[in-house]
């Protein structure tokens, strides 16, 4: 592959994690990841292990409303922004930086509601099918 199409498809990625994300849905997030991925949270105790792990640490966090997880989640809609530049392939590994900003209108208001803009750092293997996983999640 190409570096353009790398590109390209790491930018998908994170797509489909921002959309994911947004839709609160646990086993589309839990698809993108590696089968030992590791996931490690701000303002969180532990680091998460494992795609099952991932998945039913998002579903908690989603259901419980741990942290706001699920009222950011819930009711927004989100902007999903990947810096080109911050894009760095090395043979199977690749690592990029995604920030997400997401907006709430609350109750009927016309006044939208911007969150600060939150940054996350994708580590990333790349698949035998030649597409991208995340390994690894700095959020």
């Amino acid at each position: 592959m190409s570096r353009e199409q790398d590109v390209v498809a790491i930018r998908r990625l994170a797509e489909q994690w921002h959309t994911g994300w947004a839709a609160a849905d646990t086993d589309a997030l839990a698809a993108l990841f590696t089968d030992t991925p590791i996931v490690i949270l701000r303002r969180e105790p532990a680091v998460v292990l494992g795609r099952r792990e991932v998945r039913a640490f998002f579903r908690s966090a989603f259901d419980h409303d741990r942290h706001g997880l699920g009222d950011r989640a819930r009711g927004t809609t989100g902007r999903g922004i990947v810096v080109d530049d911050s894009i760095e392939i090395q043979g199977g590994w690749a690592s990029c930086q995604s920030g997400l900003v997401l907006c709430a209108a609350p109750g009927n208001e016309s006044k939208h509601l911007d969150s600060p803009r939150t940054t996350a750092v994708f580590i990333l293997k790349r698949h035998a099918g030649g597409g991208w996983c995340i390994a690894s999640l700095l959020a």
